[in-house]
């Protein structure tokens, strides 16, 4: 799945706090098409193909769920617990990618909806959210997000389903 972070626009910014300006970012959310979770918030995303990258999958389901172009900065986080998905047990890798500034998502494959948010909102309505998605946005939001504070970027959340 994926997760964008952007800036407000330049006109709108005035002079604040590191922490003041990472909650007035804006996140890439998808509203699921499918179950489990139909109509929830989640990051844009899927399942690896066989013999792929992670990184390039994560690029590659950006651009199918999105139709964004994106550059990875760094991985954030893997995330594995057993239960997170209700379909299975699913590994989650999470990167900070960087997209250009006037990039504008388009829903497609499984996403209902593409579009951004405001973090301090969306960190208010964990209910909203699909998976452990909220989860990883609240833990990822502060601590990544103020060190990457140039730019448009972008989460992305890849499941590695475990072989069986």
């Amino acid at each position: 799945f994926f997760l964008m972070i952007r800036r407000p626009p330049r006109s709108t910014q005035s002079r604040s706090s590191a922490a003041s300006d990472v909650y007035k970012r804006q996140v890439l959310l998808i509203t699921r098409k499918k179950e489990p979770f139909v109509g929830r918030y989640a990051f844009p995303g899927g399942h690896n193909d066989y013999n792929e990258e992670p990184s390039v999958a994560c690029l590659r389901e950006l651009r199918e769920e999105t139709g964004l172009e994106g550059n990875i900065i760094q991985l954030l986080t893997v995330a594995g617990s057993p239960n997170r998905d209700p379909r299975g047990h699913v590994v989650s890798v999470v990167y900070l990618v960087r997209v250009p500034e006037d990039a504008q998502p388009n829903a497609a494959d499984d996403a209902a909806t593409a579009s951004f948010y405001l973090l301090s909102e969306v960190l208010q309505q964990k209910e909203k959210f699909a998976f452990d998605h909220y989860d990883i946005l609240q833990s990822v939001s502060y601590t990544h997000l103020r060190a990457h504070e140039t730019g448009r970027n972008l989460v992305c959340r890849l499941l590695l389903e475990k072989k069986k």
